[in-house]
């Protein structure tokens, strides 16, 4: 049995559609969309080191101790040499369609592994105070109490100022991908 079959509308703009749309190209397009994602995250993760600030949350400020030690005693508490601003980085993993935005495996000058210094400064820290650290503390002129056992790091979460813009991030993705499936369509 024989069907006859009636064609409507602009089949030659539904075939290049569905060409355009293909996985590779759907691939592709997702890809540099992280890319750019991943580029808006970097700088709001650089803003909020700046100004102190993620979330819409203060960063606890500096010890006066440390902020002496500091070039013109202020800043951020996140900046001092630039370390951990020039640290902040995104990776695209093509395979699996997702971006990580952080910061990425590296020393500074001094051979410390620059991760590590970020967990401590995005967390905290509780350092226990040893009979070497106190000495060293008090030939910088600054004296613990003979109870001091702990010296806190309050936690700086920098990176948090991502997790409170993922509805953004979420809706520029989806409105991303919407403008390209409407440029295919049209």
């Amino acid at each position: 049995m024989k069907m006859n079959v009636e064609k409507i509308g602009d089949w030659e703009k539904a075939e290049k559609f569905f060409s355009d749309i293909s996985t590779n190209n759907f691939i592709g397009h997702t890809v540099r969309l992280l890319h750019r994602v991943g580029l808006l995250c970097v700088n709001w993760v650089v803003k909020a080191i700046q100004n102190s600030t993620a979330g819409g949350k203060k960063f606890p400020p500096l010890h006066p101790f440390t902020a002496s030690r500091r070039r013109g005693g202020q800043g951020s508490p996140l900046m001092d040499k630039g370390d951990l601003i020039g640290s902040v980085n995104y990776v695209v993993d093509s395979a699996n369609l997702e971006a990580f935005v952080g910061v990425l495996k590296g020393k500074i000058k001094d051979g410390k592994d620059i991760v590590d210094i970020a967990t401590i400064l995005h967390n905290g820290a509780t350092i226990p105070v040893t009979k070497k650290m106190r000495h060293y503390l008090a030939s910088q002129g600054f004296y613990l109490k003979s109870s001091t056992t702990h010296l806190v790091i309050p936690p700086r979460p920098f990176l948090n100022e991502i997790v409170s813009r993922k509805g953004e991030i979420s809706e520029t993705l989806a409105k991303e991908q919407r403008k390209w499936i409407m440029s295919i369509i049209q």
